[in-house]
């Protein structure tokens, strides 16, 4: 399979769970209002619509970027995206969701393998392919939200088999260690904010096998902070 086929799963896997999870979510949950520092299941969802399609613009007008915005630049288009997202029904929420959907797959049928892989195929890509970025994008970020639901909605085992079954698709891309690492570093972030501190340091100790230097990043990383003071995380740091 060539790297266009192995991005497509990992598309159409992102998108499968995101009317999976969507077909879960109950009439109560789905009409719920959120607030600006705790969106609703529909804020969370139309804000990945919103970042999927400025990646795809991103994509399509290279004048358009650089597509990484700063702390600032990203709360604003947050606030921005949560006061549209809060005057949007549910079924809006659902048809923009598909929309940004077909528009990703769309601009990925535009680019060639080689340009997939290209590392200086954009100047805001930073040297990096094109399909790392799209799949963190379009799948790692929206996945991250879908685990949030899950737990909002009170099924927090199911968000860690979602990030579980994520990772299938993601390993399937390429067999860099770099790549490969990063996955599983995320994992075990996961969790280790579910609570369960050996499932997450066998997933963080093949991540930084695979990621050495992601070590340093963890001692700050605030996700991995229940994990500090374990002997076992620090063991790792040794090595």
């Amino acid at each position: 399979m060539s790297i266009l086929d192995d991005v497509g799963g990992a598309l159409a896997f992102g998108r499968q769970e995101e009317l999976r999870l969507m077909g879960r979510i109950p009439p109560e949950t789905r009409s719920a209002n959120g607030s600006a520092d705790s969106w609703s299941a529909r804020d969370n969802l139309i804000h990945l619509g919103v970042w999927k399609l400025n990646f795809i613009q991103a994509m399509e007008d290279p004048a358009f970027g650089p597509e990484d915005p700063g702390p600032e630049e990203t709360d604003a288009v947050n606030r921005s995206v949560f006061a549209s997202s809060s005057r949007l029904t549910w079924d809006q929420a659902e048809a923009f969701l598909a929309h940004a959907h077909r528009r990703t797959m769309l601009a990925v049928q535009r680019f060639s393998a080689q340009a997939l892989e290209d590392l200086n195929l954009f100047p805001w890509l930073k040297g990096e392919p094109l399909w790392r970025r799209l799949l963190g994008s379009a799948v790692m970020h929206p996945v991250f939200h879908y685990a949030l639901i899950y737990q909002q909605l009170g099924m927090p085992q199911e968000a860690l088999r979602l990030q579980e079954r994520m990772l299938l698709f993601l390993d399937a891309v390429s067999p860099s260690t770099a790549w490969l690492g990063v996955g599983r570093y995320n994992l075990a972030c996961a969790y280790a904010l579910q609570g369960e501190p050996d499932r997450a340091l066998e997933w963080l100790a093949e991540g930084l096998r695979l990621r050495p230097d992601l070590a340093d990043w963890s001692k700050q990383d605030p996700d991995l902070a229940s994990l500090r003071d374990d002997p076992r995380y620090l063991a790792l740091l040794a090595q």
